[in-house]
């Protein structure tokens, strides 16, 4: 057994799985809701496993998942609904926090930005992924499970979250061993009356990519890719298959 490859796999699985297929996730890396984003990575995502081989990253996503895990339960007791599935037309999600109409979704990483200019410069996906979540939460809804207090049946029972507000919160860790963690959160402009729109957009994306998928149509490279390639869990395979 490869211990070292064994330990960073365990620590990249979400210990509450994620429903499989196409993520809310994947949407928000593309166009239309990312002008230059990367079909190929979204891609390999769909078709192929990933072994991670950076150490020291793996390590800094299993911090900020750590803490993460703590934040949302501590969420919870106080009274958010927190860690919850969604499903979409061809696709499906989980946002991490809502409560009275406010929309939380929590990013870790060694680069936090300095200021909203620079949020909105660098992190248009995630702007976009929380757009998505709002609409569904707000016109779709969410399935909550009731126990009858009579017979103990469990009841499904679908839910409408309408959101008004929302944020993407910045669990901030720098590559600096001596930072301490810091939470900064940052605005996400919610326009209600846009919901629809951002439904049947998603619904058409969704119904692009899955196709892609299945038919085997790996995408070009992107250009214009607003990160470097060398942050991609893909690099290597992506540049060792052609164009």
């Amino acid at each position: 057994m490869n211990i070292r490859e064994e330990l960073l796999r365990a620590i990249v699985r979400d210990p509450t799985p994620r429903q499989a297929g196409l993520h809310v996730t994947h949407l928000a890396k593309v166009p239309p809701f990312l002008d230059k984003g990367c079909e190929r990575q979204v891609y390999y995502d769909l078709t192929t496993d990933i072994v991670p081989t950076d150490a020291r990253g793996t390590m800094i996503f299993f911090r900020g998942k750590a803490y993460h895990l703590i934040l949302t339960e501590h969420l919870r007791a106080n009274g958010w609904t927190v860690e919850q599935d969604v499903n979409g037309d061809g696709y499906v999600g989980r946002f991490d926090a809502y409560k009275d109409g406010v929309l939380l979704d929590f990013k870790s990483g060694g680069f936090v930005p300095r200021d909203e200019a620079q949020f909105k410069q660098y992190f248009g996906h995630y702007i976009a992924q929380v757009q998505i979540y709002a609409a569904l939460l707000t016109l779709v809804g969410i399935t909550e499970m009731e126990t009858d207090q009579r017979d103990g049946t469990v009841l499904r029972r679908n839910v409408f979250r309408p959101v008004t507000e929302a944020h993407v919160v910045f669990l901030g860790f720098s590559e600096d061993k001596a930072d301490l963690p810091d939470l900064k959160p940052f605005p996400v402009p919610i326009n209600t009356t846009a919901f629809p729109e951002i439904l049947v957009k998603a619904k058409a994306t969704a119904d692009r990519l899955n196709r892609m998928a299945l038919m085997g149509e790996r995408p070009k490279r992107a250009v214009g890719w607003p990160f470097p390639c060398g942050y991609c869990a893909h690099l290597q395979r992506c540049f060792n298959d052609p164009y």
